[in-house]
């Protein structure tokens, strides 16, 4: 039984680490990529990690345009969800693992910043158990991947 109740501790423990990892201490954003509308793609080069062999992890971030913003602010409303607050959407912060073996990703973690630095959305989805395959013509997973796993076997 203490056997048990170690592990429930230790996976909780995992999961709140996981969930509440430390983005503001993120300050080594490098651009990979500039989208014709102006939106930003960038990874934090301090936080590419390895978890496995062929597993890796890093942050992600997207600084979004004016255009860009516009874009998601009517897809939201038009999908029903609530908007409020996102007329000042600055950008989202990502924490991706990825499989370099597998050509696969998962979000752990997302975070949505309004531009005075303020909290607009946090979802954590550590217990997502699927992973989605990276396509080549998806120019923010694919280069991504290849930054990341560049020496992965």
């Amino acid at each position: 039984m203490n056997l048990f109740k170690s592990l429930v501790l230790f996976s909780l423990s995992f999961v709140l680490l996981l969930s509440y990892s430390p983005v503001v201490q993120c300050e080594n954003w490098v651009k990979y990529k500039e989208y014709a509308d102006g939106s930003v793609l960038s990874y934090d080069k301090d936080s590419v990690a390895d978890r496995t062999k062929s597993i890796k992890q890093a942050w992600f971030r997207r600084d979004v345009s004016p255009l860009a913003r516009e874009k998601l602010m009517q897809r939201m409303k038009n999908q029903g969800f609530p908007a409020e607050g996102y007329d000042k959407l600055s950008h989202h912060v990502v924490l991706f693992v990825i499989n370099c073996k597998e050509q696969k990703f998962k979000p752990l973690s997302t975070i949505d910043y309004d531009t005075d630095g303020k909290e607009l959305f946090r979802n954590s989805s550590i217990d997502q158990p699927n992973w989605d395959d990276i396509q080549s013509e998806n120019p923010m997973m694919y280069g991504l991947y290849e930054i990341v796993c560049k020496t992965a076997p």
